[in-house]
């Protein structure tokens, strides 16, 4: 399904919120994949990583907007 076609503002909400939760669990599992020590996650790097996406997805969403 293609967010970009749906007309109801509400849908689109509920979509962007599922999207924004399966990508903050993608990253702590990756986090945990990655680490060395399974019974801790750097909260520090997991905040950094997720802010860094975050700009992306925004930066690429202005690009498309222009």
């Amino acid at each position: 399904m293609r967010k970009s076609k749906i007309q109801n503002k509400n849908t689109k909400n509920s979509l962007t919120n599922i999207q924004e939760k399966v990508h903050a669990m993608e990253l702590l599992h990756r986090r945990l994949y990655e680490s060395q020590d399974l019974s801790s996650i750097s909260l520090n790097k997991y905040i950094y990583l997720n802010l860094q996406m975050n700009f992306k997805t925004v930066i690429q969403i202005m690009k498309k907007s222009k």
